[in-house]
């Protein structure tokens, strides 16, 4: 039986259409996908600023506790040249029968000791400004402060938190290769720092911003070996099972 050629025009017509409308069911659902997808990074990157600012934020309250125990617990010495002469029942009694005050000449004068001035770079003071720029928002600048504290006082307590910020700064600006690189240098040189474990793991988070999931997964499975009781490799595991989930 053949068909006329108006009704095998129809039915082309009509399939043709068919699929026309699937392609655009299709595309419409790969773009809203994709919006979603976008969506959700804006909202991580939202989520590690704002944690990268409270981390920055509650190091500041701790180094405030410290200073304050430190002045609580020093005991104010007198100046340099000066005596202090405690006057007790004694003296006070005899300074009141005399009448009148014996004036055997002015009283000696003392020269105040000048105040050292502090040094205008220490750590603490390079610290507290590569962490202010950084809450700021001025990346570059709070990285060459955190740069100059790593170069000038490589043995500080801070090196380690300077060089883990100055990853961070590379981070915030999106570039993620750079601040993998730049996190990982913290276990390198300091692996006995309170910063190695997080610099691990923001490494592993650097990968997988460029889809390096491998890489990500290796640099987990290498923090939860190296510091398996930290709170970092608690989060390695976990990032580790999204990713066997198909999760990113």
């Amino acid at each position: 039986m053949k068909l006329k050629p108006t009704i095998l025009y129809s039915f082309l017509t009509a399939s043709l259409i068919g699929c026309a409308g699937v392609n655009a069911k299709t595309d419409l659902m790969a773009r809203q996908i994709s919006d979603l997808r976008a969506s959700l990074n804006e909202t991580n990157a939202r989520v590690d600023d704002l944690n990268n600012k409270f981390m920055l934020l509650l190091e500041k309250v701790e180094a405030s506790k410290s200073d304050i125990e430190k002045l609580n617990t020093a005991s104010p010495a007198p100046p340099e040249g000066l005596k202090v002469v405690s006057l007790g029942a004694e003296g006070e009694k005899k300074a009141g029968d005399s009448g009148a005050k014996k004036e055997d000449g002015p009283a000696p004068f003392v020269q105040a000791q000048p105040v050292k001035e502090a040094k205008a770079s220490t750590p603490e003071t390079l610290y507290n400004r590569g962490q202010d720029l950084f809450l700021a928002g001025k990346f570059s600048e709070a990285r060459g402060v955190f740069q100059a504290l790593v170069r000038s006082f490589p043995s500080s307590d801070l090196a380690d938190n300077a060089l883990y910020w100055e990853g961070e700064t590379y981070y915030s600006e999106k570039d993620f290769y750079k601040a993998a690189d730049k996190f990982m240098e913290v276990p390198g040189r300091y692996p006995a720092g309170n910063k190695a474990p997080d610099a691990f793991l923001k490494a592993g988070f650097s990968h997988l911003e460029v889809y390096s999931d491998a890489k990500a997964k290796e640099l987990f499975d290498r923090l939860i070996k190296a510091y398996p009781g930290s709170e970092a490799a608690d989060k390695a595991k976990k990032a580790i099972a999204k990713l066997k989930d198909g999760n990113r």
